[in-house]
């Protein structure tokens, strides 16, 4: 493959998930060109430069520094700059621009104000608002790790992300990598952080969004933990203790989520893989989540009862019979069974029995512990029994629902 067949090829990876373009530039003074498809709303290079910038990229070229730069303009887009060289000379001979960027997601109003630098009318002042919201979103660690992508298709040369420069209103980016990064992108992560566990908070079924977006913003710890397993667990482990902390002041019983923290924490302890860790993540947040939503829905249930209910789902794995529960509250085991059913509307063994199921369906598509693991491990009394009301609940048996996963 020749270069520009590379860079095609890498701009095509990229839009697989972020609306991006890449230009050649010749010169200062010449007119960018496209290389490969460009979005339809993407901007040029030179949209939204200053004489600060140029300024800043003549300096670096004639330094003599091979390395890719990320480059940022005012308003706060990131571009990503690769050089090409006149052979056996350090003078830089082309440009190739990669974006552009912005390192945290942007409220309407937020662009507006920062396009008050910029001479331009009011209604055009809207409309380029309308289309920076519309800008990729990439935490600047990536951002320098595809400026390392771009080196190498201009190149064939590999360099660390250590390597690559930050010119304009940021810190040099090796800070970034080491920890104290860049105040602006950590606003962004933290602001997004904040809403996200707001919503878990709170129930409300819109966190997947919120998550999406605070995930877009940050990969997680910046540690070196040695490999992408390891390094995932840690990231969960930690969002498993926000997201405990947020169900709890949301109104989740203490000793439930504390529970819950502990038998979370085991079973990633136990993934193998990152892909299933990502699917125990989605569970995590989504069980957390929904027991404050359920919490919040059933207030008129009893706050014993309520505890009963969070006693039993976090505990599916142990022995639980109307005797346990009823002494648990200092009821007697009829009245605690007549006074369950009254607020539940469903008896005690059938509520038992629902959440042994939903954690059986979990399981199933979040581990590989075969059929008779889990059922034994749910406290079924025979796999056959856990087949058949497995059956009955969700339309198929165990063993269908694991291939269809596959």
């Amino acid at each position: 493959m020749d270069t520009n067949e590379k860079l095609r090829f890498l701009l095509e990876l990229i839009n697989c998930n972020y609306p991006v373009g890449m230009w050649h530039v010749a010169s200062y003074d010449s007119d960018p060109e496209p290389i490969g498809n460009r979005p339809f709303f993407s901007f040029l290079p030179n949209h939204f430069s200053s004489g600060e910038d140029i300024r800043l990229l003549k300096d670096y070229m004639l330094s003599g520094r091979p390395e890719p730069v990320v480059l940022e303009y005012r308003i706060g887009l990131f571009w990503i700059v690769g050089f090409t060289f006149v052979p056996e000379s350090p003078v830089a001979r082309d440009m190739y621009f990669l974006g552009p960027f912005f390192t945290q997601k942007n409220s309407r109003s937020v662009l507006l104000k920062r396009l008050d630098l910029y001479s331009v009318s009011v209604p055009v002042r809207r409309q380029l608002a309308e289309a920076l919201l519309n800008t990729a979103v990439m935490p600047f660690p990536a951002i320098t790790r595809l400026a390392v992508m771009l080196h190498k298709c201009l190149t064939g040369q590999n360099i660390s992300t250590l390597s690559v420069k930050a010119l304009g209103n940021l810190p040099d980016n090796s800070t970034d990598e080491t920890g104290s990064g860049s105040p602006k992108t950590h606003r962004g992560i933290y602001n997004s952080e904040k809403e996200f566990l707001r919503m878990i908070r709170e129930g409300d079924s819109r966190y997947p969004e919120a998550l999406k977006i605070s995930s877009s913003l940050s990969a997680g710890m910046r540690g070196q933990a040695g490999d992408s397993v390891r390094q995932t667990k840690n990231n969960l482990l930690v969002l498993l203790t926000l997201v405990s902390r947020a169900a709890m002041e949301g109104g989740l019983d203490s000793s439930v989520a504390y529970d819950m923290n502990d038998t979370y924490a085991a079973r990633i302890e136990s993934c193998r893989s990152v892909s299933e860790l990502s699917l125990l993540g989605r569970l995590i947040v989504d069980d957390y989540a929904g027991r404050v939503r359920q919490h919040k829905e059933q207030a008129g249930i009893s706050p014993l009862i309520l505890q009963s209910c969070d006693y039993i789902r976090s505990h599916v794995n142990t022995e639980l019979t109307i005797q346990i529960l009823a002494k648990r509250c200092g009821y007697s085991d009829y009245y605690f069974s007549r006074r369950f059913h009254q607020e539940t509307g469903v008896s005690i063994r059938q509520f038992i029995l629902e959440q042994r199921l939903e954690a059986a369906h979990d399981l199933l598509l979040s581990t590989d512990k075969t059929v008779s693991e889990i059922a034994a491990s749910l406290c079924f009394e025979s796999r056959s029994y856990f087949v058949t009301a497995f059956r009955r609940k969700y339309g198929c048996t165990p063993g269908s629902l694991r291939s269809r996963k596959a």
